[in-house]
């Protein structure tokens, strides 16, 4: 290779190693997409708490477009975890809504007795 070919292939090679590493997610945000799309196909969340499965929505939504529009990783990653914080207090509204049903089911139940 001549000095030439050198230069190109050093060039080439460092074009592609930036381009790559802009286009890598954050494992974060990742995270959340999984946590999300688990939130999503969970009747049991959506049905019984479709506030806090909204904001969740929301949460992703604005997480994406901020890594979409800015790639900033540090902000994507910090929107990535309210995002996991909403599809906990999602999963956790609705565990609540139903213990809250069978509580209700098992009282009738009783008052028959």
């Amino acid at each position: 290779m001549n000095r030439a070919n050198d230069f190109s292939f050093y060039a080439s090679a460092a074009l592609m190693t930036f381009m790559f590493g802009c286009a890598t997610v954050p494992s974060a945000l990742e995270q959340a997409r999984q946590n999300y799309q688990q939130m999503q196909a969970d009747q049991q969340i959506t049905g019984n708490a479709p506030v806090a499965s909204y904001e969740a929505s929301q949460a992703m939504r604005r997480a994406d477009q901020t890594w979409k529009e800015n790639g900033d990783e540090e902000e994507a990653t910090h929107l990535a975890y309210l995002t996991n914080k909403r599809i906990q207090i999602a999963r956790d509204t609705a565990q609540q809504k139903v213990a809250e049903t069978e509580a209700q089911q098992l009282k009738q139940e009783r008052e028959k007795l």
